[in-house]
Order: C-alpha cells, then sequence, then structure tokens
C-alpha cells in the first residue's frame, strides 16, 4: 500500500512539473513575441549585407586598416563584394599567375613571383581606377537630368533638401546610391557643404563638385535658384559633350602609352620559352643597371606621355 501511495506521488509530481514548464515556456514565448513587436520598428534593417567567403579570416581582415581602405575602393569604383573576398580573388589570380609564370614562361624562383605579384599588384588598381572612372562618367551624364529635376523642385515650393531627396528616388545608379547618401547626410543634421564635402571625398567627379559649389554658393547669396540650375544642367551637358570629344581624339595616344612598355616585356618573355635561360644575364651587375635604365627611361616616357593627354575642361 505505501508502495503504490508513493509511485502516485511520484507520478503527481512529474505531471506537476511537466505542466507548470509548459506554463513557464508559454509565458517565456509571450514575452518574447511582445519583446519583439516592440523592438521591430525602431531596430535597423541593412540592406546589402553579405557574408564573407571566409568566416574568420574574412571577418578579421574586414576589420583590419587593410580591409577597411580596400572597402572604400570598393565602394567607390561601384563594386559589391566584401574586401576579404576581393583578397582571395586576388590571391587566387596570384597562384595562377605564378604557376604559369614557372611552368609555361620558365621563369626562375623568385623571377616567377615578382612578375605575378607585379601584374597582379597593376592590374588591381588599374582595374580599379577603370571602374571608379567609369562609374564618375555614368554620373556625370545623370547630372544634367538632376540639375533639372531640382530646378524643377524649386518652382514647385520645395527646397534643396526635398529636391535631393525626390532626385534619390527618382533617379538610377549611380546617381541614386550618391544622392542617397547626400540626403541621408542632410538628414543627420549636417550642413549642405558638409554632405557634399562626405561624398566627394571618394567620388572625384569635378561635375558634381562644380554642381555642389554653384548650389551652396548661390544659397548664401540668395537669388533664383531654379534659374541657376537650369543654366547648370545646360553647362554640364556642354562639359561632357566636350570631353567626349577629347577622349575620342586623345584615345590613340593614351592606347600606345599604355602598350608601349609592355612590349620590351612580351618580347623578352617570348624569347625566353624560345630560349631558355635568356633572362640570365640581368641579374648580372651589368644587367641590373640596364634593367634599371630601361625601365627608368619607359616610366618618363609614360608620365610625359599621359601629362600631355591629360586636358582638362
Amino acid at each position: 500500500m505505501d508502495r503504490n501511495w508513493l509511485i502516485l506521488l511520484v507520478s503527481a509530481g512529474a505531471v506537476f512539473c511537466m505542466i507548470w514548464g509548459l506554463y513557464c515556456l508559454g509565458i517565456y514565448y509571450t514575452n518574447t513575441k511582445k519583446l519583439w513587436k516592440t523592438l521591430k520598428p525602431i531596430m535597423v534593417k541593412r540592406k546589402g549585407e553579405r557574408s564573407s567567403l571566409f568566416l574568420w579570416f574574412g571577418n578579421w581582415y574586414d576589420r583590419t586598416e587593410s580591409g577597411q581602405r580596400l572597402a572604400a575602393l570598393l565602394k567607390n569604383a561601384g563594386i559589391g563584394i566584401k574586401p576579404s573576398e576581393y583578397f582571395a580573388l586576388l590571391a587566387l589570380l596570384f597562384g595562377l599567375c605564378c604557376y604559369l609564370a614557372h611552368n609555361f614562361l620558365d621563369l626562375f624562383f623568385p623571377l616567377d613571383i615578382f612578375c605575378a605579384y607585379l601584374l597582379v599588384k597593376i592590374g588591381s588598381a588599374r582595374f580599379l581606377k577603370m571602374k571608379q572612372q567609369k562609374l564618375v562618367d555614368a554620373l556625370n551624364r545623370q547630372l544634367p537630368d538632376i540639375c533639372r529635376l531640382l530646378s524643377s523642385s524649386v518652382k514647385a515650393g520645395l527646397n534643396i533638401q526635398q529636391g535631393i531627396e525626390l532626385a534619390a528616388r527618382e533617379q538610377k545608379p549611380p546617381a541614386q546610391t550618391v544622392f542617397t547618401e547626400l540626403a541621408h547626410q542632410l538628414q543627420l543634421g549636417n550642413t549642405l557643404e558638409n554632405a557634399f564635402s562626405h561624398i566627394m571625398e571618394g567620388l572625384p567627379s569635378k561635375e558634381l563638385r562644380l554642381m555642389g559649389s554653384t548650389i551652396i554658393v548661390q544659397r548664401k547669396a540668395g537669388g533664383n535658384m531654379a534659374r541657376v540650375l537650369e543654366e547648370m544642367s545646360q553647362t554640364l551637358e556642354n562639359r561632357d559633350r566636350v570631353n567626349q570629344e577629347l577622349r575620342g581624339k586623345t584615345a590613340e595616344t593614351k592606347f600606345v602609352a599604355m602598350v608601349l612598355p609592355f612590349m620590351p616585356i612580351i618580347a623578352g618573355l617570348v624569347l625566353n620559352i624560345s630560349f631558355p635561360g635568356f633572362f640570365l644575364p640581368l641579374f648580372t651587375p651589368l644587367g641590373l643597371i640596364l634593367a634599371a635604365v630601361v625601365i627608368g627611361i619607359e616610366t618618363v616616357g609614360f608620365i610625359l606621355i599621359a601629362k600631355i593627354t591629360d586636358i582638362r575642361v
């Protein structure tokens, strides 16, 4: 009899503990749901964030000073990947270049590593600069339409900040991205001058700088802002037309300036394939002196051609 009572008490205690646990679980779920409903409206959702390809190393590299500098370069070039992802692509490309230089071009160590590093370094810098210039050119082509939109906004009774927010909604990238950031800076309480300065830190657009300076000066001096913006749109269109004509006339010279320094290198690689050990005399004292002289002459010629074709409007 005592044993049956003991089993009954243990069973009752187990049932009570189960009911109490379910009750506590329900209370926890209800409170968590209420807290989520309270916090959800004020939480900032980050759009466009992507996970790094390499979890630990990628997150660590993204937080380093080198990773932050690379992130700024990628942002200014309009490339939407993490710095660690871009670094991994460069590492893979470096390994591929080392393999090709050692096995197909018969370059010995450390010349194969040096050539691969030089190729990846220069190629990456040129690629980022080319992408940035392409983004700036696309932005400059959109600025006349933005000036007309701002002029129409001012005529409709809106202020400059509201016109910038309207341009951020109506325009397509890259102008949408730039003016969204500009509108965000104004919403944070920054002045128009500081907001334009923040945008221009990583975006070398002379047309955008001219547009911002004109709006700031006209706003301080007073006057017909709508008329000034209309004239600015015509000025920007004329500058774009002149820049296109200049690019067309100097394209051949720039192409020669880019190809000419690599012709001796390509010729030397071809000769090294045909005659293994062709580069060995370069590593003698006289060979190093001659190589330094040739590199110096080609560098001076490249700089001179770049200066001659760099016509500013």
